[in-house]
């Protein structure tokens, strides 16, 4: 996975097994509709999470169109740990960057990064 970080926007590729995965080979998110992002050590996400279209092997990779708290979501985990079908389930997963957008196709998107990486986003979106 590689991000482009530009003045108006943030592309996230996908490559490879990552694009079959998650049934995508680019995000283009203007800049203009990111709310926030963050890089989290822990993610977790507490709710109901439906996977839509994609890939979902518990324990190994969340990849695709999800719905988290009746939202859509994009996601890209690795390793995420716990099942949540339901209002009080949990899921968690290492090393995630988290972006929250508004009025774009997906309020939330969830990717697995490095740490540098994430920390290069972060002082990309807090720069301006």
């Amino acid at each position: 996975m590689r991000f482009i970080a530009e003045s108006d926007s943030l592309t996230i590729i996908l490559e490879g097994w990552e694009a079959i995965a998650g049934l995508k080979r680019r995000l283009i998110v203007p800049r203009s509709k990111i709310v926030n992002l963050t890089w989290q050590p822990e993610f977790v996400h507490r709710g109901s999470l439906f996977r839509v279209a994609g890939t979902g092997f518990p324990g190994v990779l969340y990849a695709g169109y999800y719905r988290a708290n009746r939202a859509r979501a994009y996601l890209y985990l690795k390793k995420p740990r716990g099942l949540s079908w339901t209002a009080d389930g949990i899921v968690t997963a290492a090393s995630v960057l988290v972006i929250s957008t508004d009025d774009y196709h997906f309020p939330l998107i969830a990717l697995s990064c490095q740490p540098e990486i994430g920390a290069q986003l972060e002082a990309w979106f807090r720069s301006e």
